[in-house]
């Protein structure tokens, strides 16, 4: 169950997302939550509904960073966000299907992701990150698997809190639903 990543107490990490391909065998996707950013900033309320419309639609993977090394992946991987659902496509085939929430109130943005593995091997699991939208660039950034206790605060590589992130590119735009 996911929770406002403001007001949250600590829970473990979990990996999710070991493999979607051998590239994305970076421990990405995670379970937990962390507690209150007392050094989150606010954003403007309108952001929320802004970011959850302008992320619609599908998202090619091409590439991740691992403990602060990029890595490129092999084609096909599309993330498609469709509402408030997310699916993790490899070559067409579903390997994920879930729910994503946005709080791009705070400072850096946080996302939400309740996944359900599609097929062997991919497990299920609740994950916890950041993410920055830019344009047709989407980055999703989780703690690494050795960094199992709290949301990352930034998208720079620190010893002290292992990350690993998604580099994604807008496909298509879908219409926002009116």
């Amino acid at each position: 169950m996911y929770r406002d990543p403001r007001h949250a107490p600590a829970a473990p990490l979990a990996v999710l997302l070991r493999s979607v391909g051998t590239a994305l065998m970076v421990g990405f996707l995670a379970v937990g939550v962390s507690g209150p950013d007392h050094n989150a900033v606010a954003t403007p309320p309108a952001a929320e509904e802004s970011d959850s419309k302008v992320i619609q639609g599908e998202w090619k993977c091409v590439e991740t960073v691992e403990k602060g090394k990029s890595h490129k992946v092999p084609p096909g991987i599309i993330w498609v966000f469709a509402g408030d659902s997310l699916t993790v496509l490899l070559e067409g085939r579903k390997q994920h299907t879930g729910t994503f929430v946005l709080t791009p109130s705070i400072t850096p943005a946080a996302i939400d992701m309740r996944l359900k593995g599609e097929t062997a091997g991919n497990s299920d699991s609740d994950t916890i990150g950041i993410y920055k939208l830019e344009r047709d660039k989407l980055t999703v950034c989780v703690g690494a698997k050795d960094a199992k206790d709290k949301r990352p605060t930034s998208f720079v590589y620190n010893n002290d809190f292992p990350t690993s992130s998604v580099i994604l590119e807008r496909v298509n735009r879908a219409e926002p639903e009116e």
